[in-house]
């Protein structure tokens, strides 16, 4: 039996014993495919249909999941639903029942007042471009001539982060061709540990492939959910590692 299979099988397992399932999709690289503008990854409509159709059933909660603020994350989805759960900027927004907040406020100033240095740093490691976002520093990499530059950047930020005593209050994340620096306070697991913590009747599902998802994927454990990577490279070791493909599968056959 194959992975996804088995991951349905578990699932309607569950239903059978009337266990509600809260959903939480990472959005880039798991909802939709990664793209080279990161303006043009629109949710796919056969996609959304799926997710609606969970958002109907009563035995379902979604929240989406993203290193994206909440206005882009709104803008590429073109959710209106207040039944989805939104979490931005690497957990640093959230949007419940229609409300928005912030997970902390702490360190905003400082990501702001480092930014021309970090890109000036980013610039003389690798050719890239900095993605606007008002919460985060955010790097990507567009540089094809060299190789291992997302480790030499991390390398190159930390060591600016510690010269600059900041090495306790922000942190760098490294991804596919990214890197981003944000408070140490935020991460998608402390964000989503929140609205677990609301919904201890349901069990937790976290569906994500890149390294900013590892603290979600870990805290889903923590709380006996199921965790699922849709990328065999990434370090830590799911519960179900799904081919990004899958994705669409499983929405149709949950209803």
């Amino acid at each position: 039996m194959e992975q996804i299979e088995k991951l349905i099988r578990l699932i309607e397992i569950n239903l059978k014993k009337k266990k509600k399932i809260f959903f939480f999709f990472d959005y880039d690289g798991v909802l939709v495919p990664m793209q080279n503008n990161p303006d043009t990854a629109y949710l796919p409509g056969t996609t959304k249909d799926g997710l609606i159709r969970l958002i109907k059933n009563k035995l379902f909660k979604v929240a989406l999941v993203s290193g994206r603020t909440l206005s882009t994350l709104k803008r590429l989805t073109k959710f209106n639903n207040k039944k989805v759960v939104f979490i931005g900027s690497h957990g640093f927004e959230l949007l419940y029942k229609g409300k928005a907040s912030f997970f902390s406020k702490q360190n905003i100033s400082t990501i702001n007042k480092i930014r021309p240095k970090a890109l000036k740093v980013s610039k003389s490691v690798a050719k890239g471009f900095l993605e606007h976002k008002p919460y985060t520093f955010t790097y990507h990499i567009r540089d094809t001539k060299k190789v291992d530059l997302v480790e030499r950047l991390n390398k190159a930020m930390k060591k600016f982060l510690k010269e600059n005593k900041l090495h306790n209050k922000l942190s760098v994340l490294k991804g596919k061709n990214i890197i981003e620096v944000l408070p140490q306070e935020v991460s998608k697991g402390k964000a989503i540990e929140k609205i677990i913590k609301l919904y201890l009747n349901y069990l937790p599902i976290y569906f994500g492939d890149d390294v900013t998802d590892i603290s979600a994927l870990k805290i889903v454990k923590k709380y006996k959910g199921i965790s699922v990577s849709l990328n065999p490279k990434l370090s830590y070791k799911a519960d179900f590692v799904l081919d990004p493909k899958n994705m669409l599968a499983i929405l149709n056959t949950l209803r």
